[in-house]
């Protein structure tokens, strides 16, 4: 997280509007310090504009990721064939065939509320997703709120079951889902 356009803020108030905006994000932030690693860069005077101080982040990120190159598991070389795009037919046969496994949305929600889904993938975790969205909007709560109930969730599988749910936590899931909901409501 970096606190930026500190271009625009009066020199003689930007350490302190700084340290209150830096304040604001540590707090909303120490309760996923188990689920991801974060920081807060607020040096003097970052701002995106003409790009002062960011030749700094980036070398403390790269820093960062090279002392932990231990904790993340990069991903192996793909083959030749792995590399090729699938084809509009391939897609939509391996949506029909996951599709053609897939139980109710009762089982599904019982078994991601128990962590005993079958399978954790790309499918299982945009539909449990979306089924939070869901329930969020009934109650008409925003897809921020969504989002943390969602984390909270991925928190508790990782913990029941850490090979099979390993880092899975990110908040794109819910808001590339928010806008398909939204399309389908407003027909």
């Amino acid at each position: 997280m970096a606190i930026t356009k500190q271009d625009l803020l009066e020199p003689s108030g930007r350490a302190k509007a700084v340290q209150e905006t830096r304040v604001v994000f540590e707090n909303a932030l120490a309760r996923y310090r188990d689920l991801i690693k974060w920081k807060i860069f607020d040096i003097d005077g970052l701002n995106a504009r003409d790009g002062f101080g960011f030749e700094s982040v980036l070398l403390d990120i790269a820093e960062t990721m090279e002392e932990h190159r231990d904790t993340y598991q990069l991903p192996e070389e793909k083959t030749a064939i792995e590399d090729r795009e699938p084809s509009k037919d391939e897609l939509v046969k391996r949506i029909k065939e996951e599709k053609e496994q897939d139980t109710s949305t009762a089982t599904f929600w019982s078994q991601f509320e128990s962590s005993t889904l079958p399978a954790w993938n790309h499918r299982s975790h945009l539909r449990a997703g979306f089924l939070i969205l869901l329930r969020c909007m009934q109650k008409m709560e925003s897809v921020l709120e969504a989002t943390d109930i969602f984390l909270e969730h991925l928190g508790r599988l990782r913990a029941s079951n850490p090979d099979r749910f390993a880092n899975t936590a990110h908040r794109s899931v819910l808001f590339s889902t928010y806008p398909c909901s939204i399309d389908s409501n407003s027909s």
